[in-house]
Formats: structure tokens, C-alpha cells, sequence
């Protein structure tokens, strides 16, 4: 049957074949190639004269339907430094931060059916961790092929790799195999959408994948691309600096950022149902935009974080936030409220240090609870062995010596860079004061202390150590201070 159509086409005249061929599909399908010629390649769009017959539309596409192997989890990378050991850490079923199977330095990258780590060997990626639910695969790359961590999961199973180099593909899993870029140019970054399409960024364009042959995906040509964004639930965002476009429904649409957007932003992030969060460049400003463009911003130094820059974002089925930051893990609630801040030294597994991390399904149902973030430290002060009444105490990282212009005490963050912020406190008749708000954290803290018609001075002992501050008082005994007559 399709030998006696191409003959019958073949003897039409060319105006007729063309328009027999193009129409439905809109690109020169194989039979309309000249006879006795090789299959000329499927090239773009091409314009066709005006036809009574409208073209039938393109099939819809395939419904999403998630997986019921994809477990509700998140899961974070941290890396310790100071030469120490990269690990994963998992919260599932239960509150707790449980270590992963999967240890190194890795990729995280979500999947249809689940996660996956990609470890790494002297900077050089050796191996894929895939999970599915508690299931886990390994996969081993071709001795030749050197990943750049630019790896993603198939719906069948399969993981496609980018060489190291950029312009070669390995497929990974089921129907391995290898297969080279239509573009000489490097691939910046590889996607899967929930149709079947995979997609390529390169330097100045997008690619697309269909039958075994890169495309250029002329409606996006002509941009400098910089990155995929992906959920295991299927939204995809495709990002550059300033710009965001969602695939739904076969199409990339742009979303609408606002102005947060023109002043920069770093990290982005999709949840399942579409919402985007991303958030600014060197602070700890989060804006959310949901599917229907409404927007909202939080900075979380409203909610008490010191400042610092977002290192990862994630969003996941219940609408949370996850923020991996300088100064801790956060996580946020759907209006926005703060649900746990995981403060630096606060956890035995140092989840305080995550730069990365990723969160399927609809997230754990539970989240660990967090130590105090703040606590208490009590004490007494002495002047020449006696009590000493009215005197101002503070606490903080880095006391000042000596006041300078502006300062209104050695502890004022006015105008310094400074991870923590001064808690106050006058003493009783007794000599004794009680500070509150004390930040826990991985640092020292030392005392700074005015007694009455007095210059300040700074006790060489004793110090604080924050990770030791908790809801129960700190009494660090004496605090012995010498008396300095204002000038």
C-alpha cells in the first residue's frame, strides 16, 4: 500500500504532491523527495499557498499521569568543606534527616519516576545512582564518555548524558547507545518533557529531539539560553538572565516575572503545579510567581535570618518553599510563613550547609523539628571583686574596641558586615542580667558592657559559644570588667 501511494503521488504534478504531503504536517515528509534521491533531512516550517481545506489540528498531548513509584521526599546535598566529606541526606516517610545510600559529591536531578545522583571521581562523573522509589539502579557510563552532570531521566527508564566536551549524547539504561548533536555547537543544557520531546540549549538556539534527529526549534532561535529548570512532576522553565518560559500544553510561554526580575535573580525553581519561585541575586529576597501571574516577595531577613545569598531553591506539592542559604535551611510555607529554619550548627548532620537539593512528589508530609534558633545566657557583673548595678551588656560576634563615628554601641551593626545581631541587657542591683534572643550558631560571641557613667570595655573572658545556647539559660558565671571614667 504505501509503494502504490508514493507511485501515485510521485506522478502528480509537483504543485498537487506538495500540497498533498506538506499540509498535515507542515515539514517535507520522506515520500515527496525527488525519485531516485536519498530522503532529504525534515527541514523547518515552510509558508504554503492558501488551501479551502484547513489542516487538522496536532494531537493534543499525552496527559500527565504521575507515577506512583515517585515517593514524597526532599533531598539534600551538603558539603561540609574543610576537606570534609560531601553527604545526601533524605527526609521521607518520617521527620528526620536520614543518610542517603548514594555518599560523594553529586548532581541531583529529578526524574518521571523518581531521583537520581550523579557521583563524580576526581572531578570526572563514573556513575548514576536512579532511585525509584526505594529501588535503586546504577548505571555506569561508556569508558569514553565524561559527563558534565547535564544528565536527565526518561520515561522509560532511560538517562541521556552530555560528554564533558558537549557535543555528544549517551544514553544510558534502556536501548543504550550514543548518538552525536545535529549543532556543532557545545550543549549548555539537556531536558525531557512529559511528550516525549527531548531538548537541547546550545550557544545561540534550542534544539529539539523527534525521531532520532536534532531540530532547530525556529520560535526560540536567535536567544542566549542558559539553563532548563525541571520538576519531577513535568513543569519545565527555560531560563536566561531576566527571562522565563514554561512548557505547557506543547508550547513555550513566557512568565511574567515583574520588575525583581530586570535587577537580576539567581537561582529558579517549579513546583509541580506551576508555580515559579526564584530568587534575587546576593540577598535573601524570594519572589513566587503562581500559574496565573500573581506575585508575591518575602525577604527572610523579616523573619529573623542574618543576612547572606541563596545557594538552592526547590518548591514542592504542597506549596513549601526550600531555600538553601548562607546563612541556613529554610523552609517556607505556602503564605509565606517561616516553617523551619535549620540555623547554622543547630543539626549534627550540618544541614545548615546544603547548596543543593531537590524535592519530589508533594515533599515529606512532616519536616524534623528544628533546635531553638534562638536561646538564653545569664551571667554577673563585677567591677573590683563587687556587683555592679545598671550596667548595659551585650553580646555578639565581633564587639568593637573602640566607638567609632555613627556607633552607638560596640555591638551596633550600623554600617558592618556582621552574621549576628546584638541581643541587650541591664543588670539588677545584684550585678546580675539575663540576655534573651541569643542566636544559635557556629560562631563565638563575646561581651561587651558600660557600667553606669562609665566607658564601654570588652572582658577578655568569658565568651559564649552560640552552638551551646539553647531554651534553657547559659549562667556563664562572672563577667569581670575594669572600670574606665568617660574622657
Amino acid at each position: 500500500m504505501r509503494r502504490a501511494r508514493r507511485r501515485c503521488v510521485e506522478s502528480l504534478p509537483l504543485r498537487t504532491a506538495l500540497l498533498l504531503c506538506v499540509a498535515p504536517l507542515l515539514t517535507l515528509p520522506a515520500c515527496c523527495s525527488r525519485a531516485g534521491a536519498p530522503d532529504a533531512p525534515r527541514r523547518a516550517a515552510v509558508a504554503l499557498p492558501r488551501v479551502a481545506a484547513a489542516a487538522p489540528a496536532p494531537p493534543a498531548p499525552p496527559a500527565l499521569v504521575r507515577s506512583a513509584a515517585i515517593e514524597d521526599r526532599a533531598i539534600l546535598h551538603v558539603q561540609p568543606g574543610e576537606g570534609g566529606a560531601a553527604a545526601l541526606f533524605e527526609i521521607g516517610a518520617e521527620p528526620r534527616f536520614v543518610r542517603s545510600q548514594s555518599p560523594g559529591s553529586t548532581f541531583l536531578r529529578p526524574t518521571p519516576d523518581g531521583w537520581m545522583a550523579v557521583l563524580h571521581d576526581d572531578g570526572a562523573s563514573s556513575v548514576i545512582h536512579r532511585y525509584v522509589g526505594s529501588r535503586r539502579t546504577e548505571l555506569t557510563f561508556p569508558p569514553a564518555h565524561r559527563s558534565r552532570g547535564l544528565d536527565v531521566g526518561l520515561r522509560d527508564g532511560a538517562v541521556l548524558s552530555v560528554h564533558r566536551e558537549g557535543g555528544r549524547v549517551a544514553r544510558l539504561g534502556a536501548q543504550a547507545g550514543a548518538f552525536s548533536a545535529a549543532s556543532p555547537h557545545v550543549l549548555r543544557d539537556l531536558t525531557a518533557t512529559a511528550d516525549g520531546v527531548v531538548w537541547a540549549i546550545v550557544d545561540d538556539a534550542l534544539l529539539r529531539r523527534t525521531d532520532d534527529r536534532w531540530e532547530p526549534f525556529a520560535a526560540l532561535a536567535g536567544s542566549t539560553w542558559e539553563r532548563f529548570v525541571a520538576n519531577a512532576d513535568e513543569p519545565v522553565l527555560l531560563v536566561t538572565p531576566g527571562r522565563v518560559l514554561r512548557y505547557a500544553g506543547g508550547a513555550w510561554r513566557e512568565v511574567p516575572l515583574g520588575p525583581d526580575a530586570a535587577r537580576g535573580f539567581g537561582d529558579v525553581a517549579v513546583g509541580p503545579d506551576g508555580t515559579v519561585v526564584f530568587a534575587k541575586q546576593l540577598s535573601l529576597r524570594v519572589v513566587t510567581v503562581s500559574p496565573d501571574g500573581s506575585r508575591t516577595a518575602l525577604d527572610l531577613n523579616d523573619h529573623g535570618i542574618p543576612p547572606g545569598d541563596i545557594r538552592d531553591v526547590a518548591r514542592d506539592g504542597r506549596g513549601r518553599t526550600w531555600l538553601a542559604t548562607t546563612s541556613g535551611l529554610v523552609v517556607l510555607g505556602a503564605d509565606g510563613d517561616l516553617l523551619r529554619w535549620y540555623a547554622p550548627g543547630a543539626t549534627p548532620e550540618r544541614v545548615d550547609l546544603t547548596d543543593s537539593l531537590i524535592v519530589t512528589g508533594r515533599g515529606p508530609a512532616e519536616l524534623p523539628p528544628a533546635p531553638p534558633v534562638h536561646g538564653r545566657v545569664r551571667g554577673r557583673v563585677l567591677a573590683d571583686g563587687q556587683p555592679v548595678a545598671g550596667a548595659r551588656v551585650e553580646l555578639c560576634e565581633q564587639p568593637l574596641v573602640e566607638l567609632g563615628t555613627g556607633y552607638t554601641s560596640p555591638c551596633d551593626p550600623l554600617g558592618r558586615e556582621e552574621t549576628t545581631r546584638p541581643t541587650n541587657a541591664i543588670t539588677r542591683a545584684d550585678g546580675r542580667f539575663e540576655l534573651v534572643d541569643v542566636p544559635t550558631a557556629d560562631v563565638a560571641l563575646w561581651f561587651a558592657v558600660q557600667p553606669p557613667d562609665h566607658r564601654w570595655v570588652n572582658p577578655a573572658s568569658p565568651s559564649v559559644d552560640a552552638n551551646e545556647v539553647g531554651e534553657t539559660p547559659r549562667d556563664v558565671g562572672d563577667v569581670t570588667v575594669r572600670l574606665r571614667p568617660r574622657r
